[in-house]
C-alpha cells in the first residue's frame, strides 16, 4: 500500500465500489450460472422463465442470507442512524430476572389501568395483570359506570375475577431517577425469543445495569406474596400465588416439625460458617412415606412460615443434565426447590444410571445435588413413597442431609386431626364452651381408641371429618346426632380405606392381597419341592454311606481271606519243610546204616 493510499482513503472506497460492480457484472452473465448449474439446466430455466432466469437465480441464492441477517441489519441501522446516543439491555424470559423486571415495569409504568389493548382471562397464569380492584374510587370511572355488581364485592372468588393482561408485544415508558427508560416487550416467534429490551440515553450500559440491579433488589425484598413456580423446559414459570397454610394445620409425629424448622433456620443463618470451612452452602432434605402423610403439606406450611417461594420440578419431565443444571443455577431467589417422586426416576429402565423418559443421567443429578452447579444457600426437598427404590448414591450425606419418614398416623396425629375439626363450633367457628368441650374430650378419647394406630393417613382422617361435617350441615344434625355419627361411620370408613389401598396397589402395578396369597402358596410349593430334593439328597448320601460301609466290610473280608490264605500257605510251607527235613534225616540214617 502506497503513502498516497494512506493519505487519501477515498481511493479505498473507489476500489471497493469497483470490485462490487465487477462482481455484479459477473453474476448477471449467463456463463457464470452455466459454470455453476450447467448449460442444460440454465437453458431449461430460460425456456420457462425467459430472461428473468438470471435475476431469479440471484434472488434464490441470496435469499437465505437476507433471511438470516435481515432483522439484525435493520436493528443495527436503526440504532446507528436514528439514535446514536442510546444504550440497551435485553432480558430473556428463560431467566428468572425476567419476572421481576417485567413486574416492576408494569407496576410503575403508566399503562396499567390505561391500556388501549389487552388480553382478558381467568386464572393465575401471570402476575402482570390488572384486576377491577385496581380502579378503586376512580371518580371519572364512577361517573360512567353505574352498575353495582362489582362495587358490591360479589366477585370475591379469585377464580371469577377477570384479569386484564397487557398484549404480548407492547412498549412501556417509565421515569426512574430522572431518566426516561423505554421497555419493549417482544413476544416469541420462530426467530426471536420472548424478551424485554430496556433502552435509555447514554454512552454505555453501566447506569442501566445499576438500575436493573436496584429493581431486582426491590422486587425480591419488598414482595409480600409468595409464589409457586413450575419447571418448564430449562426455565421456571410463575404458576400461582402460594396458598396460605399454617404449621398448626399439618399434623406430624411429635417433634418432627420443630426439628425440620430449626434445621432450616439454622442453615439459613450459617452462610459464613459454611464458606470458612469450604463446604458447599446447600442443604438437602428427603421426605418419604405413603401417599397422604403430609409431604406436600409440610413443604407448603414451611414456605409460608419462613417466607419462601416454592419451585416444583418433576425429574421425569426434565430434558437432560443441561436442563437440570440450568434450572438449579436459575432457581428463583429465596425459593425452596422441590423434586417430586424421586423414587420413580430410574425404576423402569434397564440402565439404572439413566432416567426413564429423558436423557438425564445419574452423574448429572449427583453433580447438582453435590452443589457444583447449584446456587449458594439453596435448599432442596425431595419426596418419595418408597425409599427402598432410591439408589444408595443419592442418599449419602452431602446430597441428602436429613431424612424424615412421614408414616401412617400415630395416636397423637389422630388426636390432633380430631381437634382441628372439632375444636370450634361448626356454626360460629368460635371455641367450644367449657361444658361442650368436656363432652367432646370424652369423644376424642374414644375416637382415638377406635381408629387403629399406624394404619390410616392423616389425609384419610381429614377426609373423614370433612365428609362428616358436610353431611351434618346438609342434614341439619344436632350436636347429639353429630357425636353419634362420628362413631357409627367408622366401620364404613375403615372398609373404604382398605378398598382405596387395594385400588392404589392395582393402579401402581403392585400385587393385591389375593396375588400375594397365590405367591405365598407358590413359594410354599417351591419350598416343599426344595425340601423333597433335600430329603432325596440326604437319602442318597445315606445310601452312599451304607454302600461305603458295605464296601469297607467287603474289603475287610477280602483282607481276612487273603490273610487266611497267607497263613495256610505259610503252614503248608512249614509242613513241607518239616517233611523235607524228615526225608533228609531218614536218608542220612539209611546212609549211616549201610555204611
Amino acid at each position: 500500500m502506497s503513502v498516497t493510499d494512506l493519505i487519501n482513503p477515498s481511493s479505498h472506497i473507489g476500489n471497493a465500489i469497483h470490485l462490487l460492480l465487477t462482481f455484479l457484472e459477473k453474476i448477471s452473465e449467463e456463463n457464470f450460472w452455466k459454470s455453476i448449474l450447467g448449460e442444460r439446466l440454465v437453458l431449461l430455466g430460460q425456456k420457462y422463465f425467459g430472461n428473468d432466469f438470471v435475476a431469479l437465480s440471484l434472488a434464490i441464492y441470496i435469499a437465505p442470507i437476507l433471511k438470516t441477517h435481515w432483522h439484525n441489519l435493520i436493528e443495527m441501522l436503526f440504532k446507528k442512524v436514528i439514535n446514536t446516543d442510546t444504550v440497551s439491555v435485553k432480558i430473556y424470559s428463560t431467566n428468572s430476572l425476567y419476572d421481576n423486571i417485567s413486574r416492576y415495569i408494569f407496576e410503575h409504568g403508566p399503562s396499567r389501568g390505561n391500556l388501549t389493548t389487552g388480553v382478558a382471562e381467568y386464572g393465575n397464569g401471570c402476575r402482570n395483570y390488572t384486576s377491577t380492584d385496581y380502579y378503586g374510587d376512580d371518580d371519572d370511572l364512577n361517573s360512567e359506570y353505574t352498575s353495582s355488581t362489582v362495587k358490591d364485592s360479589e366477585c370475591d372468588d379469585d377464580s371469577m375475577k377477570v384479569k386484564l393482561l397487557p398484549p404480548p408485544s407492547f412498549v412501556e415508558e417509565i421515569t426512574y431517577k430522572g431518566h426516561v427508560i423505554s421497555a419493549s416487550f417482544v413476544e416469541y416467534n420462530e426467530d426471536i425469543q420472548e424478551h424485554i429490551e430496556l433502552t435509555m440515553r447514554g454512552t454505555n450500559t453501566r447506569l442501566l445495569h445499576l438500575f436493573i440491579q436496584e429493581w431486582s433488589i426491590l422486587c425480591n425484598t419488598t414482595t409480600v406474596s409468595k409464589y409457586v413456580y413450575r419447571a418448564n423446559g430449562c426455565c421456571w414459570n410463575y404458576e400461582r400465588d402460594l396458598p396460605e397454610r399454617s404449621l398448626e394445620s399439618v399434623h406430624l409425629r411429635d417433634g418432627q416439625k420443630e426439628k425440620l424448622i430449626n434445621d432450616m433456620e439454622t442453615f439459613r443463618s450459617r452462610s459464613e460458617w459454611y464458606h470458612k470451612r469450604g463446604i458447599p452452602y446447600r442443604r438437602g432434605y428427603l421426605l418419604y412415606g405413603p401417599p397422604g402423610t403430609g409431604k406436600s403439606s409440610i413443604i407448603q406450611a414451611i414456605a409460608n412460615t419462613l417466607g419462601l417461594h416454592v419451585a416444583f420440578s418433576s425429574l421425569s419431565g426434565i430434558g437432560g443434565n443441561d436442563t437440570l443444571s440450568s434450572l438449579m443455577s436459575d432457581l428463583p431467589y429465596n425459593s425452596i426447590m422441590v423434586i417430586e417422586d424421586i423414587d420413580h426416576l430410574f425404576e423402569s429402565v434397564t440402565d439404572k444410571t439413566k432416567a426413564t423418559s429423558s436423557s438425564l443421567t445419574m452423574s448429572g443429578l449427583l453433580n447438582v445435588l453435590d452443589g457444583l452447579q447449584s446456587q449458594e444457600g439453596s435448599m432442596i426437598f425431595m419426596t418419595c413413597n418408597n425409599i427402598d427404590k432410591i439408589q444408595p448414591a443419592l442418599l449419602r450425606p452431602g446430597r441428602i442431609d436429613l431424612k424424615f419418614k412421614l408414616d401412617y398416623a400415630a395416636p397423637e396425629q389422630i388426636r390432633d386431626t380430631f381437634w382441628r375439626f372439632m375444636n370450634l363450633d361448626d356454626e360460629t367457628s368460635l371455641p367450644l364452651e367449657p361444658e361442650e368441650r368436656s363432652k367432646v374430650e370424652k369423644i376424642a378419647l374414644e375416637f382415638e381408641k377406635r381408629i387403629p394406630a399406624y394404619h390410616v393417613t392423616t389425609a384419610e382422617i381429614q377426609g373423614y371429618f370433612i365428609n362428616l361435617l358436610l353431611a351434618s350441615k346438609a342434614n341439619d344434625w344436632s350436636q347429639e346426632n353429630l357425636h353419634r355419627e362420628i362413631f357409627e361411620r367408622i366401620p364404613e370408613f375403615m372398609k373404604q380405606v382398605e378398598l382405596d389401598r387395594t385400588q392404589a396397589k392395582k393402579h401402581s402395578g403392585d400385587k393385591d392381597i389375593s396375588d400375594d396369597k397365590k405367591d405365598d402358596k407358590e413359594e410354599e410349593k417351591k419350598d416343599d419341592k426344595e425340601d423333597e430334593k433335600k430329603d432325596d439328597k440326604e437319602e442318597e448320601k445315606k445310601d452312599e454311606k451304607v454302600d461305603e460301609k458295605k464296601d469297607e466290610k467287603k474289603d475287610e473280608k477280602e483282607k481276612a481271606k487273603e490273610e487266611e490264605k497267607k497263613e495256610v500257605k505259610e503252614e503248608n510251607k512249614e509242613v513241607k519243610e518239616d517233611e523235607v527235613k524228615k526225608d533228609e534225616d531218614n536218608t542220612k540214617k539209611e546212609v549211616e546204616k549201610t555204611e
